[in-house]
């Protein structure tokens, strides 16, 4: 259960691999939200205009590394939480984040030391305004997320098994959810453990 302090709003992140669900149960979370009268705001990962214009930049630069591009994503979501998150905090409206900052470290674990990425990962959400901050894992095999996309995935479930292993490196506030059950069942599974809406 999603422990809370009632005085602060929540930051709930979704993630998980591409093809897992993370935008369907962000936005059926959201909804619920709002029919309960819930000031609730959806970011998605390319909510900024920098996220935008950095996919574009990578797309069109094939030689940028690894090293840069995580980087560039890290100063991406160091713009998100100043000018996008903490305003809607500060506020006290509750945020929900399709993808987050696990996805970053866990593609880029095969090549970059977790260790490094992660040091570089906590001081940039330590600027985070108090909040209940919980991420929901949606668990879901490189195997099935391919059946559903053909996201180009390994069929070793490296990817998934790494969204599980890491994901205490974020926060301890964690939620894994088995993401291979149909859609309305994840997402009722999400609200039962979240438990803070009921």
């Amino acid at each position: 259960m999603f422990k809370v302090d009632k005085e602060k709003p929540s930051l709930i992140v979704i993630d998980g691999l591409k093809g897992s669900g993370k935008t369907t149960v962000a936005n059926s979370l959201y909804n619920f939200c709002n029919e309960l009268n819930k000031d609730v705001v959806l970011f998605y990962s390319e909510s900024t205009k920098l996220s935008s214009k950095l996919d574009e930049f990578v797309e069109q630069n094939k030689n940028i590394d690894t090293y840069s591009q995580f980087l560039l994503e890290e100063a991406n979501r160091n713009q998100h939480i100043k000018n996008y998150i903490n305003p809607c905090l500060e506020k006290g409206k509750d945020v929900i984040c399709d993808q987050f900052s696990l996805s970053t470290i866990v593609y880029k674990s095969d090549v970059l030391n977790v260790d490094y990425m992660t040091s570089i990962d906590r001081g940039i959400i330590s600027k985070l305004l108090p909040c209940n901050f919980c991420q929901v894992i949606l668990d879901c095999k490189d195997s099935e997320a391919n059946r559903r996309g053909n996201y180009g995935l390994e069929e070793d479930d490296k990817f998934n098994s790494q969204f599980i292993r890491l994901c205490d490196i974020i926060t301890l506030n964690n939620i894994v959810v088995n993401a291979e059950n149909p859609p309305d069942r994840v997402t009722l599974k999400v609200k039962e453990k979240l438990g803070k809406y009921d």
